[in-house]
């Protein structure tokens, strides 16, 4: 009687366990545009975003409506860089 040995299997390359940092950490606010005139929710977002300056619009994206953007850190390893 011979025995069989399970052949191994390996894993394909994306399946493997790729090492991280430990956490990582980002705030995002929603923010509603709203009509000054009478605080209704300004459908305003296509003025909004080419009006933005440049550092400021790197951490802007549209909402899934016109009337609100969020706002969105980077990526930190710690608190204190958020």
């Amino acid at each position: 009687m011979s025995a069989t040995v399970p052949s191994q299997r390996t894993a394909p390359d994306w399946a493997v366990w790729q090492p991280s940092v430990p956490y990582s950490l980002g705030a995002e606010e929603e923010v509603m545009l709203l009509n000054p005139h009478n605080w209704s929710l300004a459908q305003a977002i296509d003025r909004v975003l080419p009006a933005l300056p440049e550092d400021l619009a790197a951490h802007v994206t549209p909402e899934t409506h016109g009337g609100a953007l969020e706002l969105r850190t980077g990526v930190h390893s710690t608190v204190s860089g958020v």
